[in-house]
């Protein structure tokens, strides 16, 4: 079992792996390809993809503004070389869901409390504001 064509993320350098839960092992299929043997029959169950996402959200443009913001198991986070002086997030009709102001180096928002979803994370620091679509 190999990678052939990526799309999306994984089109990035994402890693991924297949789970092989009859084994109880992963592998990196993303270095090199997985052989396995079987009896026949049918195995629906046997395999799982699994990929941890690219913890950079702001990946892009985040070493040219100073301002990160990436997420964790729990939370997003909104770091800046700098003091921030506004992080808010708004939900996709634009209302305000939270707000900071005059904050540290390092905002921490807690997703779970949020509703699955897309999200803009706004952040504003020492006149450099950055914004970021981010997925709950």
């Amino acid at each position: 079992m190999s990678l052939t064509d990526r799309e999306g993320i994984f089109n990035t350098g994402q890693t991924i792996y297949i789970k092989d839960k009859y084994l109880s092992k992963s592998f990196n299929i993303s270095e090199a390809p997985y052989t396995f043997y079987k009896n026949s029959g049918q195995y629906e169950d046997r395999f799982e993809i699994i990929y941890k996402p690219l913890v950079t959200l702001a990946a892009d443009n985040s070493g040219k503004n100073g301002i990160l913001i990436y997420k964790d198991n729990e939370n997003f986070i909104v770091k800046s070389e700098n003091n921030l002086d506004e992080v808010s997030v708004y939900d996709t009709v634009g209302r305000l869901i939270y707000i900071t102001k005059n904050a540290k180096k390092e905002v921490l928002i807690n997703k779970n409390n949020l509703p699955e979803g897309m999200y803009i994370i706004k952040a504003i620091s020492r006149n450099t504001t950055m914004t970021k679509k981010v997925l709950r």
